[in-house]
């Protein structure tokens, strides 16, 4: 006979049975739990600060050379003066900083707490908490967090933008899920389209995105 097994009384299968159900809890576990870190990241990452008065100024100047008022209270009590219209002289560039970007957003009611931009060589990156309505189906009235990136450059005499990737809670979401988009140059994928696109491209003399900064010079 041989002692050498260890009877328990309990079946083999119920053994079996036992450790998987052990498995899935704590994979789940530690599923929930890196959900919840990812998500303190991202609501820290969106924390961007309003501009300073300085920087409000900076700002409203740069708005001004492309004929856009941006300061609310400076419209209030303004008087437009008549004067014949030419275009000698006109500033057609203008520079836009990553600060200045995410200091507009953090003034926005809709958009400030959702939503931050970073700026990086040739890369334009989103990040975007969406509040899911309380009858959506499973995630109703969570909170969707996506982090994406474009590829913005100015190659072969047109602007460029291609989709780097979009994520959901920090997955990265398949090529096919993004109509097969991902790393297209969207530009000349539709600039044949009588659309947005087209007129992207023919507006456009020059853009280009670095380290927090993006530039752009409209063609006349």
């Amino acid at each position: 006979m041989d002692h050498s097994r260890v009877h328990t009384g309990e079946p083999v299968g119920a053994t079996s049975k036992r450790s998987l159900f052990l498995i899935i809890f704590f994979a789940a576990l530690c599923g929930t739990l890196v959900a919840f870190l990812l998500i303190k990241w991202v609501m820290s990452a969106n924390d961007t600060k309003p501009l300073s008065p300085q920087e409000q100024q900076v700002l409203s100047d740069k708005f001004r050379v492309i004929g856009i008022s941006y300061s609310a209270s400076a419209d209030a009590g303004a008087t437009l003066e008549p004067a014949p219209y030419t275009e000698k002289g006109a500033v057609r560039t203008v520079t836009f900083t990553e600060r200045e970007l995410n200091g507009m957003i953090a003034e926005s009611p809709e958009w400030a707490g959702k939503l931050s931009i970073d700026l990086s060589d040739h890369l334009a990156s989103a990040r975007l908490a969406i509040p899911l309505d309380p009858d959506f189906p499973l995630l109703g009235g969570k909170t969707l967090h996506v982090h994406t990136g474009l590829d913005i450059r100015y190659q072969n005499g047109a602007p460029s933008v291609k989709i780097v990737g979009v994520s959901l809670w920090g997955v990265p979401l398949p090529n096919a899920w993004l109509g097969e988009l991902k790393n297209k140059d969207l530009v000349q994928e539709y600039r044949h389209e009588q659309g947005f696109w087209h007129g992207f491209a023919q507006g456009v003399e020059e853009i280009a995105v670095q380290e927090g900064e993006l530039y752009v010079k409209l063609k006349p």
